[in-house]
Formats: C-alpha cells, sequence, structure tokens
C-alpha cells in the first residue's frame, strides 16, 4: 500500500541480510516511543519450556520527500540547458545578422559624401580634357587652342593659368582616357603630344615653404602646388606637370580637321596609334612605336603613316576612335552611321564594316570606349545609352568576319546625351544631357549608381571622374563650377550581375561566369554565384548517387540481415570511417586516386557492371544452397562470400578493361569522350540496361509474363534456386534487347551522350568527387539509417513473420515505412555534409567554374571558392563581400534544406506511430 510521502515496504524480522535501519523505519501504529522491537536488535531470544514465537511481519515506511539539493540542481540544470538553447539561437541569429551586415553594402549603391559649387574667376575657353589628381586636391582644364587651366577642385582657386608653347594653333585635338595625355593636330598636317599629368611629393613637414595661403579644407597653396598634411607629420605636395613632346606628320600634307588617339600603355615597348581627317577629307592612320634601350634608358620611335580607304561625303566632323594599338579604327557620323576599318596589317588597312549605332533618325550625341576599349558607349540624340561589342559572328558580312552588335541598353536619359566621361579603373562612366541631368552608372551591373543634383539645362564644358572613383567634377560653359565628393564602393554588383546572364566583354552571348580576377587591370569582374551554385548541387547529386544506396543497403543488411558478432563488428568499423578528416581524403582522390582512374578509367566504369552482376550472381548461386546450410552459415560466412564476390567483380573489371574499351570505344575511353572517333551508341546501350533490366523486372512483377518465376513459385529447394536464376537471365537478355532498340533509335534521332552528358575527360573531375565524398558521406547515412532501423519494435517482424513474410518482405514493407523518418533525417544530413565540404572539392575537382553536367570534368562548389578566393580577398573589397555573399547562400540553403527535411520527417514519424 502506498502513502504520500512514502512507501511501505513488508519484510520478516528474521531475514538479517535485509535488516532495515531505525532511523527511516517503524513498525505500524507505533510511535518511536512505544517502539519495542528496533529493527537493529535483532529478534528476542524465547525463554526456557516456551514455543518459538511467529515470526512477526513489520511494515517499514521510507521518507520519500525530495531534498532540497535535488530540487536547486534540478533547477540550476534547467536553467543552464534554457540558457545553453538560447545561447545556440543566439549564435546563429548573430551568425546571419553578421553575414547579411556584410552583404547589405554589395546593394547599396553610391552615396555623395560632400558637394560644393562656384564660380571660376577665370571662365574657361572651349575645352577638351579634363584632369584630377588622385587625391582630388587639383584639377586642370585644358582648352581646345592649347590653354592650361589649374584649380584646387574643392574650392575652385584658380592656381595655375597658362598657354603651351605651339608654333600654331591647333586646328584639331583628341586625349586618352583620363586626360592625361592630349594630342593637337595642326594646320600643316602635323601633330603634336602633350603629357599633362600630376606629381606628388611628400616633404617633411619643417621643409614645407613659409607664407602660404590657405584654402578651404586645411589645403595650402603657393600659387602653382597644393600642400596638405597627412599622417606621420608630414605634408602632401601635388602639383602639375607638363611635357610637350616632338611633332610628326599625321596627314599627306593638308591640315588637320578632326584627330583620335589611342596608347597601348608604357613599358619597355609601347605603341601609340593616330587616327587623322584633313581638310580634303581623307582618313589617315599613323602608327608610332617607342622601344626603350634597357642598357641606356633611350626611347627610339618609328613612325608610320597609311592612308585608310576613302569614306565619301565626309562633311561634318566624324567622332573618331581607335582601339588598343590601332588596329581597329571607328569612324562615326552624327547621323549613327558607322565605318570599321582593320589595320591589323598596316600595309593594308580595309574598310571591315560598315553599319548603324542607333535606329534610323536618331543620331549620335556622344561616343566613348570604356577603359579596355572593347566596350563602345553610344548616347543617342533621343537620350538612349547602349553598348556595343566587337564580336565575331556568322554572316557578319565584313573582311574579317565580326561586327559591332549591340550587347546592352542602359537606362535612357530624358533629353540628348552631350557627354560620356569613361572611369578609368573599371566599367563606371558619367553620362550628362542637355537638361543639366549627370548620371554616374556602370556597364556591366547596368545600373544607374548616382544622379547629381542638377544645374538647370547646363551644358557641361569640363567634366572629370576621380581616378579613385570617389569625386566628380564638372565646369558648365559659364564658369559654374560643381564638386562632389562620392562614395560608390560596390558599382559592378547588382542582383542581376549574382544571379542574371551577363553579356560580358568578348563573350558571344550572355553567360553565367564566375571570374574574379585577371592579369590586367581593365578587366571586367565576372560574380555571377550561379556556376559556383551548380558546382555544389553536381557534386552534391554525384557523390549521393554514389552513398546513399550503398549506405542503405548496407544499413539494411546489418540490421535485419547479419548476426550479432559481426555486426558488432562492422557497424564500429563502419562509424570509425566518419573520422577521417576530409583533407585526407581530398589528398588522396587527387594524388592516388585521380591517376589511377585517369589509367583504368575503362576498368573503373566495367565495375559499374560486374561488381553488381557477381553479386546477384551470388546471391542466386545461394539460394541452390540446402536450406540447412544456408540458414548455418547466414551471418559472417555469408557476408565473407559478399566480400569476395565485390573483390572477383574488381578483378574481372581490371582484367577485361582493355578489351571493353575496344568494344565499345574504339580502343580508348579517354579519345572517345573527345568526340573524335565512333558514335554515341555504346554509351547509350551502357546507360539504358540498368534502367531497361529495372523497367523489365517491375512490369514483371505486376504482370507474370515470364515462364521461369512462375516456375519458381511452386517448386522447392534446388530447383526453385536454378528457376530464380533462369528467370532472372532472361529479364537481363530482354533487357538487353530493348536497350539496343532504344539506343539505335535516339542515335538516329541525333542523341549523342558526349553532347552533354559526357565530355572530354578532365583528371580531376566530379567521378573523382562522387568517390571521395560518398565515402566521406556514407558513414554518417548508414549510422543514422541503421539506427533507425534496429528502433523498429521487434513486434513489428515477429507479426509480418509470422504472417508468412520473407524477411525481405518484411524490411521493405513493414519495418523500412516504420523507419522512413530515421532514413530521410540520414539522408538529410549526409546531404547537409556533401554541401558543405571544401577540402575534397578544393583538393580534386579543379576548381574550374563551369556549368556543365558533364561527369568527367571538373566544378567548384561555393564552400570551395570561398576557400580559395578569401586569402586574396581585400577586406571590405567587393570580392571580400561577394565572399560573405556565397556563405550566407549556404546558411540559407541548408536552413531551407534542414526545415523541409524536420516537416517531411515529422510527416513520416506521424505515420510510424499508427503502426
Amino acid at each position: 500500500m502506498l502513502r504520500a510521502g512514502s512507501v511501505e515496504r513488508r519484510i520478516r524480522s528474521h531475514s538479517a541480510h535485509r535488516t532495515p535501519t531505525a532511523e527511516n523505519t517503524l513498525p505500524i501504529n507505533e510511535s518511536p516511543s512505544t517502539n519495542t522491537h528496533r529493527a537493529d536488535s535483532g529478534p528476542a531470544e524465547p525463554a526456557p519450556g516456551e514455543a518459538a514465537p511467529k515470526a512477526q511481519e513489520v511494515v517499514y515506511r521510507r521518507n520519500k520527500e525530495t531534498r532540497r539539493a535535488v530540487f536547486i540542481a534540478d533547477r540550476l540544470a534547467k536553467r543552464v540547458i534554457s540558457v545553453g538553447g538560447i545561447a545556440v539561437i543566439a549564435a546563429v541569429l548573430g551568425i546571419m545578422v553578421f553575414l547579411v551586415a556584410e552583404v547589405a553594402p554589395l546593394f547599396m549603391g553610391g552615396e555623395v559624401l560632400d558637394e560644393s559649387a562656384y564660380s571660376l574667376a577665370v571662365p574657361p575657353r572651349s575645352g577638351t580634357a579634363t584632369a584630377w589628381d588622385e587625391y582630388r586636391r587639383m584639377a586642370t582644364m585644358i582648352s581646345r587652342d592649347g590653354s592650361i587651366t589649374a584649380v584646387h577642385a574643392p574650392s575652385g582657386r584658380v592656381l595655375l593659368t597658362e598657354d603651351l608653347a605651339f608654333a600654331q594653333v591647333p586646328s584639331a585635338s583628341a586625349h586618352i582616357l583620363g586626360g592625361s595625355q592630349l594630342v593637337f593636330g595642326f594646320p600643316d598636317g602635323s601633330a603634336q603630344v602633350v603629357a599633362a599629368g600630376f606629381r606628388s611629393e611628400v616633404l617633411p613637414s619643417e621643409e614645407e615653404p613659409a607664407g602660404l595661403e590657405h584654402l578651404p579644407g586645411g589645403d595650402r597653396t603657393d600659387g602653382a602646388a597644393v600642400f596638405s598634411d597627412i599622417p606621420g607629420g608630414q605634408v602632401r605636395r601635388v602639383y602639375v606637370e607638363r611635357l610637350l613632346e616632338d611633332s610628326f606628320r599625321v596627314t599627306g600634307g593638308l591640315g588637320v580637321r578632326a584627330i583620335g588617339m589611342a596608347d597601348s600603355g608604357g613599358g619597355q615597348d609601347s605603341t601609340r596609334a593616330f587616327v587623322a581627317l584633313d581638310s580634303a577629307g581623307e582618313l589617315w592612320l599613323t602608327q608610332a612605336r617607342t622601344k626603350k634601350n634597357l642598357m641606356t634608358g633611350a626611347l627610339r620611335t618609328r613612325t608610320r603613316t597609311v592612308q585608310l580607304p576613302r569614306i565619301p561625303g565626309l562633311s561634318a566632323d566624324p567622332y573618331l576612335l581607335l582601339s588598343r594599338g590601332g588596329q581597329n579604327v571607328i569612324v562615326a557620323l552624327q547621323d549613327g552611321t558607322v565605318f570599321r576599318f582593320d589595320a591589323s596589317d598596316l600595309a593594308e588597312p580595309v574598310l571591315a564594316e560598315t553599319s548603324r549605332l542607333t535606329p534610323p533618325g536618331v543620331g549620335v550625341a556622344a561616343l566613348a570606349f570604356l577603359v579596355g576599349e572593347q566596350s563602345l558607349v553610344v548616347g543617342g540624340t533621343d537620350g538612349s545609352v547602349n553598348i556595343h561589342f566587337l564580336l565575331r559572328r556568322d554572316g557578319a558580312g565584313s573582311t574579317d568576319g565580326r561586327r559591332l552588335v549591340r550587347t546592352r541598353d542602359l537606362q535612357p536619359h530624358g533629353a540628348a546625351v552631350t557627354r560620356i566621361v569613361p572611369s578609368g579603373i573599371d566599367k563606371s562612366f558619367l553620362t550628362a544631357d542637355t537638361t543639366g541631368a549627370l548620371w554616374l552608372r556602370h556597364a556591366t551591373s547596368n545600373q544607374v549608381l548616382l544622379r547629381f543634383s542638377r544645374e538647370q539645362d547646363a551644358i557641361y564644358q569640363y567634366l572629370a571622374l576621380a581616378p579613385r572613383q570617389n569625386g566628380v567634377f564638372a565646369v558648365t560653359e559659364a564658369g559654374a563650377a560643381r564638386y562632389w565628393h562620392i562614395s560608390v564602393p560596390h558599382p559592378e554588383t547588382s542582383w542581376k550581375t549574382f544571379w542574371g546572364r551577363i553579356w560580358y566583354e568578348g563573350y558571344p552571348e550572355p553567360t553565367f561566369t564566375w571570374q574574379s580576377s585577371a592579369a590586367t587591370d581593365d578587366f571586367e569582374p565576372k560574380l555571377s554565384l550561379v556556376p559556383l551554385v551548380f558546382g555544389t548541387l553536381k557534386a552534391t547529386f554525384y557523390s549521393m548517387l554514389f552513398a546513399v544506396p550503398v549506405a542503405l543497403l548496407a544499413a539494411f543488411f546489418v540490421s535485419e540481415f547479419m548476426g550479432g558478432r559481426a555486426k558488432g563488428v562492422l557497424k564500429p568499423a563502419m562509424e570509425m570511417m566518419a573520422s577521417l578528416p576530409s583533407v585526407v581524403l581530398g589528398f588522396v582522390a587527387a594524388l592516388v586516386l585521380a591517376p589511377v582512374v585517369e589509367t583504368w578509367i575503362g576498368s573503373v566504369l566495367l565495375c559499374f557492371l560486374t561488381v553488381p552482376a557477381l553479386l546477384v550472381l551470388g546471391a542466386h548461386l545461394w539460394q541452390l544452397l540446402p536450406r540447412n546450410l544456408a540458414d548455418r552459415y547466414d551471418g559472417s560466412v555469408k557476408f565473407a562470400c559478399m566480400v569476395a564476390s565485390l573483390v572477383v567483380g574488381v578483378y574481372l573489371a581490371v582484367l577485361l578493361g582493355s578489351g571493353f574499351e575496344r568494344v565499345f570505344f574504339q580502343g580508348s575511353i579517354t579519345r572517345w569522350l573527345s568526340g573524335t572517333e565512333g558514335s554515341g551508341r555504346p554509351l547509350t546501350f551502357l546507360l539504358l540496361l540498368p534502367l531497361s533490366l529495372f523497367a523489365v523486372l517491375a512490369y514483371g512483377a505486376r504482370h507474370p509474363v515470364n515462364p521461369f518465376y512462375r516456375r519458381s513459385k511452386n517448386a522447392d529447394g534446388l530447383r526453385a534456386g536454378l528457376y530464380s536464376f533462369a528467370g532472372f537471365s532472361l529479364s537481363l537478355v530482354a533487357a538487353g534487347v530493348l536497350s539496343a532498340v532504344a539506343a539505335e533509335g535516339l542515335v538516329r534521332f541525333g542523341f549523342d551522350p558526349r553532347d552533354g552528358l559526357v565530355g572530354t575527360y578532365v583528371q580531376r573531375n566530379t567521378l573523382l568527387i562522387g568517390f571521395a565524398m560518398g565515402f566521406a558521406v556514407i558513414p554518417i547515412v548508414f549510422t543514422i539509417a541503421e539506427d533507425a532501423l534496429s528502433a523498429v519494435p521487434d513486434h513489428l517482424r515477429g507479426a509480418s513473420l509470422g504472417c508468412g513474410a520473407t524477411i525481405w518482405q518484411t524490411t521493405l514493407w513493414v519495418v523500412m515505412p516504420a523507419a522512413m523518418s530515421g532514413i530521410f533525417s540520414a539522408i538529410m544530413v549526409g546531404m547537409g555534409r556533401a554541401v558543405g565540404e571544401t577540402m575534397i572539392v578544393v583538393m580534386a575537382a579543379g576548381n574550374t567554374p563551369i556549368m556543365d553536367i558533364n561527369v568527367f570534368n571538373g566544378l567548384r562548389a561555393l564552400s570551395a571558392n570561398i576557400a580559395v578566393e578569401l586569402p586574396e580577398a581585400v577586406v571590405g573589397g567587393t570580392l571580400y563581400r561577394t565572399l560573405f555573399l556565397s556563405g550566407l547562400v549556404l546558411f540559407a540553403a541548408t536552413f531551407v534544406v534542414n526545415t523541409v527535411a524536420e516537416l517531411v520527417r515529422l510527416r513520416y514519424r506521424k505515420k510510424a506511430r499508427q503502426l
């Protein structure tokens, strides 16, 4: 009988080995003061002549009140567990918040940090170029007639005004990107290059000249240079440096009416190119190649001038542009017509193409090359802004097979575009229209980064973008100047650049491309995450394709068919596989497995046929054993036979590999994969064979058309096994015939697996990733799935077996549905392991960010990309934040997959409870 706060226990008083203590036991109905039978005194001795008394039944009570320490420990454990759970949630949310904070600036565009407006004391003349130093202290305005005006950009203080020492008044002028080099053409047909750049010096503060004039912002000037304080007690001096080079001839003798210039850059061997239009309407191309003597440092320049094919009707001054080195000359008329000359052979330049840059009725109002001279920006009289690439096209109608292709349409202005000013470091550029609107754009991201405050109906005579792209300087025809200090940290990023198809320079069509760096400064970053997501999914798919069947079948075998002793050895061995570091697996895959697979690729592929065939053959041979022998050895011996079948299958694949290649792949799989030999029929047949066998067996299970399977149901022992083996052999033959017929039909319709499913063989490829990552995933899936299968109650198995079901039928239709939630969780956990894997992919996948389902080609996953690129990324830069965006994508994908997996698991678990 149980009472509150105590439990009653009946014992015999003479049971010495169960003697209770006096502190916590009392007889019923006795108080402590009247109790005469102490539990520790033992039974009373009978008097002489008296009979021994009967054993007295005593009921004892034990105090069950919970001690206070237990309550304290319980509350403490509850608090600790609660705090730990909240801390985990807070840590996950903190990681997400940190990732979002690092990624958010990628989509915030630009901002104006400071702005000033003033009027210049000396109104500028008609301008040709504007230059700006990298510290945004000085700006120079160079007019068409050769005068230079230097001002303090933040305040407008005029520092320098002078005329260049030309022998005659220039008749034409042009400049290269940035305005640091200009060329002036003269009426006598000559030209002269002027280098007008900036020099900066760092001086100790004590060397700063005395009596300097103070300027706004803490700067000082001596009338020609600007002095600024910098950290370390030093002073930076910025001043204008001018250099007039020797003149040279650019026409046949007539005056220069228009001129264009291109420069291939410095170095020991540089080339300048000039295109000039003379007063008679003739075009002339000049190349000046300069070589530097490494011993003496002397420069030697060789100049060559040729006449371009004549363009009739060149009345108005056209736009003259040249690509780097002068190999392509662009002559654009104001009505939108463009002529392109191919000057790759300077001895015989040809008119390669004549086309239009704008639709009919729309003229060209502004024209400029972006940095790199591959993107031609066209501003229309209707306010349109679009970009053209020079691309190779079939049926181009040009002499070199290339033509200008309109690739990007940017947001238009509301009026005619008057100025286009490219950036010198990326694909950003300024555009201005006749209403005074001034926009900063980026060509790759196809977005307007900043819209500056408008100077109503202002026509900008001088316009410059700072070398570091952190400032804009503009001067109108009336001398009104505007200065903006801006911040545009990530102009090349947008949702479309990350997730959309972008038409990059030099590419024949829009693509998903990842290429974060290159060897040249005019490189266009390609930051599409789609190839990385594709690579992650590709690696996950092939690794799961290899790991899940092996792990689940192993779990079924260990849980349902293997004896206890063998199970106690095999399961811990499988679990120990999960302890292998992924870097070791990647190292083995890259340096050991990759050369072996490349050398024995035929044998490796043949293993996918011989190993299953030997296991199926062994299963049928096992059925031929007498029942008593099969039951007796249904344990370690059976498992040893399976291992032996596996070894024999691998040995046969190695032995028959070369013959397999000769029969199916013209003697070499690698050459066959390259598409130079044979047809796609052999591989199509091999791919269709397992599908056809599955279809035949599935059809035979519903429609018993196989005579051997029908006879096996009514036979016993050896005959049943023989009929079963004959039935499977007949199904295999039927599957082979079906596969051959289907393969022939597909090939006749033009199907070839080498067009996408497979392709050129690369040593470090997805097949290796499937093996290596599958080896890492198998222990995880096996362990969780086997635990779920072992947790199924035995009464379900017993009920199924008692109804006459076989072990396989019980496993498939009773055990597996009951354990489906655990099996699904095992697959999801394994998938999470594969998605987040880094080192195996880094070392064995080749790190090629391409979108190709070819199993023999490489890939680059998100995790591997972070590991490879992050050490080289500048903190806070675009690449740095893009890599954090990759991490955020992985984080979100893992969260979504785990959420869906949990919902599905709960659904399966609810169904399993009904069993």
